[in-house]
């Protein structure tokens, strides 16, 4: 770098060595006996691609309408049937797919991700040092021994630095391979549901899923829901309608070691719900093994989670080469296609950030700092700051930390054009997120409309308190008292102060002349890991003014509900309307925090209800696992 005037830019992805602007293909139309008129298309249409790609070396297959199948190869076979279904191929003809139709260029995309589990696979046979499984449907590769970057250890879990692979292919032709580095905590070999139901019976109301202990070939880990012990049932139980026992079908289809079904002779029987479907099977507790999410492991053993969260932390660069390391080597054996690194590149910083210009209340300037002369555009809107202090002190020590509370708030004072809401009276201490939750329910309206200034200290519990005054509506900003003296700079209190005024509704500067074509800007969150945190957005316009948040219920892990994610969407754009006398955002850019587990059909189908373009981003963090650019658009 050079007089620090340019910037390194990491791209997680590598690109083939090859463009996709025209795949050729073979199309068949197809019949299915019987013919099941009320079930979907699509889940019938991949079925039938997956006998077909089965019964021919698993080559990639998918569909491209409802009646029609297209693979990579011609296929000899044309009849076919499982379960008694018989499925018949027709017509059979040559056909090219361009990646300017998008229809055509999502069925290319699907036939290469299929490749790609295939080049896992084969990648992982002819090394020592990884495995290959799948995961929301797409390839993953994982390092046989565990993450050297974990230090905490458990006698009943491990983690697992994990790489997802997952095909992007681009409008112009060019495929790129997105590379989500994360981590990924498994049950040790030896950790079976048995172990559980057997040492640590408490969990078993705690745990949600369940995985085999075998893997299927081009399957992987069968990942099923937990539906309970079934106590009147054994190993020898006959299994309806198939004439052999529970042990025997295991037995005889010899995807369990030796040792595994010597076990499985001794185990509980357990009932499964695979996939959406709503009946369950009977399960033998020792061929599967317990999953370890973060919403799990806080219900059973929560002072581990927190260990783990220290270290789940991974520097970008780090990250980057630990992933291209993991995939290196790849080659897709039907497309016959290698993939090249994309280089870290130094660019200059004006060629990534835009020249924009912000607009205070004395004036005009290039960076938020010119807030300290110009003041804020804007003053807050929330009418007072409540100042709270976390845990038990002293009187004296309660003065120290009330002295850091008004500091701040004096600071946050000094860039306003106007005079700030009141710094209110201290209040009694809280002591837990609980606490606080009780003093909020008691206290009616007293903190509406107002903005909660906590100070706390490191081992305090902010996500818990944080997800308490959400759920209230409340607006926080968390300051910590524990510093080093040497910690509580000007530079520290204007940053405080920053957070403290936008987040009390304050806008610093306005932007004049802001690129792109997005009016609205929603930032998405789901406020923790665990089934008590609400999931929120807070809202910008082009112009950086806040519209305020809006708060979803809580949710359950890492995914917002389909349902809860609709009518945040809803409730965000009615918000935008009232500010705009009515009139509807151009384009909305929704920030994910994290990676976008959600359902990309709900947001199109907001998209087409209001006619209006969405993009999705999701923002890669140090502790994040992936980032994605616009995943609706497939820009």
């Amino acid at each position: 770098m050079k007089n620090n005037t340019a910037t390194t830019i990491g791209l997680s992805a590598l690109e083939a060595d090859r463009k996709f602007s025209e795949v050729p293909v073979w199309s068949y139309r197809f019949t299915v006996t019987p013919w099941q008129s009320d079930e979907d298309s699509t889940k019938r249409c991949r079925r039938m691609a997956r006998m077909v790609s089965v019964n021919n070396g698993w080559i990639p297959a998918t569909e491209l309408d409802a009646y029609t199948l297209i693979t990579v190869k011609p296929v000899k076979q044309l009849e076919y049937e499982f379960k008694g279904e018989k499925l018949a191929l027709l017509n059979s003809e040559s056909l090219t797919l361009t990646c300017c139709d998008n229809k055509q260029r999502e069925a290319i995309e699907r036939l290469i991700n299929q490749d790609i589990q295939q080049a896992a696979r084969q990648l992982a046979r002819g090394r020592n040092d990884i495995e290959a499984d799948q995961e929301y449907g797409n390839a993953i590769i994982s390092e046989i021994e565990s993450s050297t970057r974990i230090t905490v250890k458990s006698d009943y879990l491990s983690v697992f630095q994990t790489l997802q692979l997952a095909p992007k292919l681009l409008a112009c032709g060019t495929l790129l391979l997105e590379l989500n580095i994360k981590h990924r905590i498994l049950a040790n070999p030896e950790i079976t549901l048995e172990w559980v139901i057997q040492k640590r019976p408490e969990w078993l109301k705690k745990i949600d899923q369940v995985r085999h202990v075998y893997s299927e070939f081009n399957k992987g880990f069968t990942v099923a829901k937990f539906a309970g012990i079934d106590q009147s049932a054994s190993p020898e139980t006959e299994i309806d309608g198939l004439g052999k026992t529970i042990l025997e079908y295991h037995q005889e289809k010899a995807l369990a070691s030796k040792k595994q079904l010597a076990n499985a002779a001794h185990s509980s029987v357990i009932h499964v719900r695979y996939g959406k479907r709503n009946e369950s099977v009977m399960h033998l507790a020792a061929l599967v093994q317990p999953m370890f999410d973060f919403d799990t492991l806080q219900q059973i053993d929560s002072s581990l989670l927190n260990k783990l969260a220290k270290h789940l932390k991974w520097p970008i660069q780090e990250r980057l080469h630990t992933a291209n390391r993991l995939a290196k080597g790849l080659y897709l054996p039907f497309f016959a296609i290698k993939f090249n690194s994309l280089e870290f590149v130094n660019y200059e910083r004006l060629s990534v950030k835009p020249d924009i210009q912000l607009h205070f209340h004395k004036g005009v300037a290039d960076n938020e700092r010119a807030v300290l002369r110009l003041k804020a555009f804007s003053n807050m809107t929330r009418q007072k700051v409540i100042p709270l202090i976390v845990g038990k002190h002293s009187d004296a020590e309660q003065d120290v930390i009330f002295s850091k509370i008004k500091k701040a708030y004096e600071t946050c004072q000094s860039f306003c054009s106007e005079k700030l809401p009141p710094l209110t009276k201290l209040p009694e201490p809280i002591i837990s997120a609980d606490a606080l939750d009780q003093r909020l329910n008691n206290t009616g309206n007293r903190f509406e409309n107002a903005i909660l200034l906590i100070a706390l200290a490191n081992q305090d519990p902010k996500k818990q308190i944080r997800d308490v005054a959400f759920s209230h509506k409340i607006a926080t900003q968390f300051m910590r008292y524990d510093h080093s003296p040497n910690h509580y700079s000007d530079s520290y209190y204007h940053n405080l102060a920053a957070g403290l005024f936008s987040k009390g509704g304050g806008q610093l500067c306005a932007i004049e002349n802001m690129p792109g074509d997005s009016d609205l800007f929603i930032g998405l969150d789901m406020g923790g890991t665990t089934t008590r945190s609400p999931g929120f957005a807070f809202l910008f316009t082009r112009e950086g003014a806040q519209l305020g948040w809006q708060l979803a219920d809580r949710q359950k892990g890492e995914r917002m509900n389909d349902e809860a994610l609709g009518l945040l969407l809803q409730k965000s754009l009615t918000l935008y309307k009232k500010a705009h006398n009515g009139d509807f955002p151009k384009r909305i850019t929704l920030h994910r925090d994290g990676k976008f587990y959600e359902s990309l059909d709900i947001i199109k189908a907001f998209s087409e209800q209001h006619q209006v373009e969405v993009d999705v981003l999701e923002v890669l963090k140090s502790g994040g696992n992936c980032s994605r650019s616009s995943p609706l658009k497939r820009q």
